[in-house]
């Protein structure tokens, strides 16, 4: 048994910075980007048949989220997706899959952790799983 400290609020919240301009266009960018490492506007314009245009002003519009880097000067920029944007996604998953129990939710338990608190602020949840086992 452990528990498993989550900061609901800063999480969601970047979450939902990340993803709000995430439409079909800009997830086929990220998908190719992440498939495709330290591309450049050019090789992503090739990969997916679009105009410079439409494809740079989308990847800086996505870099100004965090949910691409870019690396390099002038001209010449390579694109990845961010640690950033992938450490949300991780926390999101991690959140997603850990198994508790609502039920047990109550304030002020004996060693101060709860089970998961929307009300608070900052909005903090400590989750109390258990392991495959026990």
């Amino acid at each position: 048994m452990g528990v498993v400290k989550f900061d609901i609020a800063n999480t969601f919240l970047e979450i939902a910075q990340m993803t709000k301009a995430l439409n079909p266009f800009r997830l086929q960018l990220l998908k190719y980007v992440n498939e495709h490492k330290n591309t450049t506007v050019n090789g992503v314009c090739e990969g997916i048949n679009r105009k410079q245009s439409v494809v740079s002003v989308n990847l800086v519009k996505m870099g100004n989220l965090g949910i691409l880097e870019r690396n390099g000067d002038g001209t010449k920029g390579y694109y990845r997706v961010s640690k950033k944007f992938k450490d949300v996604i991780n926390k999101l998953h991690e959140y997603l899959n850990t198994d508790f129990d609502y039920t047990s939710a109550t304030k002020g338990d004996d060693d101060g952790t709860m089970p998961l608190v929307f009300d608070e602020s900052p909005m903090v949840a400590y989750i109390e799983t258990t392991e495959e086992g026990e």
